[in-house]
């Protein structure tokens, strides 16, 4: 499809998985203290809690265990971004003075895991905006995790988990757009393919080797629940293609 001109495209990002190549929840507990890893299906199962509070569980006990904000800090520069994710950001970035808005990254993770690794990699002056759930650091130390949909303000979505309904999001951000290219991988991110439009594009991730939840449920839908078109990719270099095209920059760099 050929590019929506006066920057009236919307490009949505995921984090874990889509922009980083790893889960950073559970990253940051592999990296410092993997004896904690047993604990998120613990909480899960045991405890019945919910992905944003056993984040805020894990935090709380490697605190307890001596963890530092330098710690966590210096684990976040270290995860890896997928070659040429950089370089698609930054082609995004270009575009923008004629075609697209600057990016939204729209995520499960947390704002300082988020901008802890964007600022390392030098890309968070690319995005317009970060909408996760919220964290900050307690007097004491502790890295405090809190849902970006608060429990006495629910969304309602059967879709979605209690802390954050990606698709609702997305309904109080789209308006202005005539296109919306939304980049993700995870079962959280298919509310948001049912919010969009005939016309929109849904990037998908898909390997071989690993099943990823978005594509699943792409697969297995409704007819008619997802109007969007949907596409796969599986590595920053598809990612960087796919963009190029469809902003119409007709130079790629050299792999």
């Amino acid at each position: 499809m050929t590019a929506v001109a006066g920057k009236d495209v919307l490009i949505v990002w995921d984090f874990d998985h889509s922009l980083v190549d790893d889960n950073s929840d559970t990253w940051v507990v592999q990296a410092l203290r993997p004896e904690l890893l047993p604990e998120f299906k613990r909480l899960r199962v045991e405890e019945g809690l919910g992905w944003t509070e056993i984040m805020g569980r894990q935090m709380e006990a490697l605190w307890k265990l001596g963890v530092k904000q330098e710690d966590i800090d210096r684990c976040m520069t270290a995860l890896a971004l997928q070659p040429r994710m950089v370089e698609t950001v930054q082609l995004i970035q270009s575009s923008g003075a004629t075609q697209a808005s600057p990016p939204m990254i729209l995520s499960d993770a947390n704002t300082h895991f988020i901008e802890a690794i964007t600022a390392h990699h030098g890309i968070r002056g690319a995005f317009a905006s970060v909408i996760t759930n919220g964290s900050e650091y307690a007097p004491d130390g502790r890295l405090l995790v809190t849902p970006h949909h608060p429990a006495h303000a629910p969304h309602a979505c059967a879709l979605c988990p209690p802390n954050l309904c990606k698709g609702g999001v997305l309904d109080t951000i789209k308006g202005p757009y005539q296109r919306i290219i939304y980049v993700g991988d995870g079962g959280g991110d298919f509310c948001p393919a049912t919010r969009m439009s005939a016309g929109d594009l849904v990037l998908a991730r898909h390997a071989e080797d690993r099943a990823y939840g978005l594509w699943h449920k792409l697969m297995k839908c409704e007819p008619g629940q997802v109007a969007a078109e949907a596409r796969t990719w599986a590595t920053g270099e598809d990612l960087y293609r796919i963009f190029a095209a469809e902003l119409g920059m007709t130079q790629l760099d050299p792999v």
